[in-house]
């Protein structure tokens, strides 16, 4: 199973229309580019999909599209993570009737779970979904830390197969392969230390960058698998240097605009999404024409 998470899964963006409201020819468009750019799949609603900003109809719509378009082609992994967990298990729900190849969740939010809560969490989602479940390790952004001991919990759930690791800790990271075996899958989260990660035991990596320069992160996966780390190595500098302007101008609301302005109609992130001066986006697409990541 864990050859189906080998690569590289674009966190794909939402598509708006003029109106603000999610579109899903253009989503459907977003996602065939993507694959036929040799992306493995989709993870669909999560942060970079601005999941938690949709309401859930609309994260309903959104995972349909991309199943319609690209779902016999590519590993689907739906995020059905919320700050309900009733909402939660009824996206849960919506996802197993689409037949996705996986579900993930985040821990929760704001209400800090504890651990009986957590495994209760994540065996309601796997008993739903019954399909591999991962689990979803983003302690800055959820104040919940996954650590070694209730990994070990959650892992002997039925259905859960994995979990998106988000974190600059790798040390951790590698210490929860070693504990949970080599069919354990792990999706790095942070694009800027995807290299590092598969060194130290992820299977793939999921991310925001992989929407706009997917080519400069297939790249590096692949030189890594091919046993080329120099080549892999500078394929990751190359990312990153693109990532420092994200960090330095806005992250998300940077990718979704210089996507509209490279001729992908995809609208603005929704706020509280930081919106950048079109200024700088322009200045920031001149670079990436001028450095070759883009024609």
């Amino acid at each position: 199973m864990t050859e189906d998470y080998e690569g590289i899964f674009p966190a794909i963006v939402t598509a708006y229309d003029s109106d603000g409201q999610v579109d899903t020819d253009v989503q459907k468009r977003v996602a065939r580019w993507l694959l036929d750019r040799g992306c493995k799949g989709f993870f669909v609603c999560g942060g970079t999909g601005e999941g938690l900003l949709l309401t859930e109809d609309e994260r309903k719509t959104v995972l349909e599209a991309v199943i319609e378009e690209v779902g016999d082609e590519a590993t689907i992994i739906a995020h059905v993570g919320s700050v309900s967990h009733l909402q939660a298990c009824r996206l849960a729900e919506h996802a197993a009737a689409l037949d996705v190849d996986a579900i993930a969740a985040i821990p929760g939010s704001y209400f800090v779970p504890e651990p009986d809560e957590l495994v209760a969490h994540y065996t309601a989602l796997a008993e739903i979904a019954q399909c591999p479940t991962m689990l979803y390790h983003i302690p800055l952004r959820t104040g919940v830390e996954l650590d070694l001991r209730i990994i070990d919990r959650l892992a002997e759930i039925p259905h859960v197969a994995g979990l998106k690791y988000t974190d600059h800790n790798l040390y951790l990271m590698e210490q929860m392969r070693r504990d949970q075996g080599d069919d354990f899958i792990i999706l790095s989260g942070a694009d800027e230390m995807m290299v590092p990660a598969q060194l130290m035991g992820a299977t793939g990596a999921i991310g925001t960058w992989y929407n706009l320069i997917p080519d400069v992160f297939i790249n590096a996966f692949n030189a890594y698998r091919s046993g080329d780390w120099e080549t892999a190595a500078e394929y990751q500098r190359r990312g990153n240097a693109a990532i420092r302007w994200g960090i330095r101008l806005g992250g998300l609301g940077l990718v979704k605009q210089t996507m509209q302005a490279l001729g992908f109609p995809i609208g603005d992130a929704r706020m509280p999404v930081k919106r950048v001066d079109d200024a700088d986006v322009n200045e920031f697409v001149n670079w990436l024409r001028t450095e070759g990541y883009v024609d």
